[in-house]
């Protein structure tokens, strides 16, 4: 015997509704934390007086259960997540990088906006470039290099300089001179 169509429909239909809840969940009283929000730190140096490779921009990324840093294969300045192309396996490199933005000096994470910190790339000497985002929202900050600042200020300019001119910058040079090569 055939069951005509009109009949398997209302089958169905009624299987589907007996599987729907009927009545809406109730609040169990349990607050969901949302997603961890990453602490995202993008910086980078430029000189603006220089031939070729005159900047050099990296992102450290720390979520809850990942920490990555990524490197700029552009000649600016890189703010936007697909600008970065070349991912740091180095974990001594990665670990410098962790342990260089544990401590941030107040002047660069307390502004409501983008901040200049001397008179970068103005006579050459260069420009570092640092956002923090810590809650969504970047902190952004330009800062000259060569200045004077109070202590532990001059000292975290003095290491970031440092830690991109004499650690990432090599690296990421070596690694896109062996892209080239293939």
């Amino acid at each position: 015997m055939r069951i005509p169509a009109i009949s398997c429909f209302i089958l169905l239909t009624g299987l589907l509704a007996s599987c729907v809840r009927s009545t809406p969940a109730s609040y169990d009283g349990e607050i969901k934390e949302p997603a961890v929000i990453p602490a995202v730190y993008v910086f980078g140096a430029s000189f603006g007086e220089c031939g070729s490779n005159c900047v050099h921009s990296y992102r450290l990324v720390k979520g809850g259960t990942y920490t990555y840093l990524l490197a700029s294969s552009l000649d600016h300045f890189a703010r936007e997540p697909d600008s970065f192309a070349i991912m740091i396996t180095d974990t001594n490199l990665l670990a410098k990088a962790i342990s260089f933005f544990s401590t941030i000096p107040a002047e660069f994470t307390d502004s409501t906006g983008p901040v200049r910190f001397g008179c970068p790339d103005c006579t050459d000497g260069g420009a570092l470039y640092l956002s923090i985002s810590k809650t969504g929202v970047a902190q952004e900050n330009v800062i000259d290099p060569h200045l004077e600042y109070r202590p532990a200020m001059d000292s975290f300019v003095k290491r970031l300089f440092y830690i991109q001119i004499e650690i990432l910058n090599p690296y990421v040079d070596s690694v896109k001179t062996t892209l080239k090569k293939t």
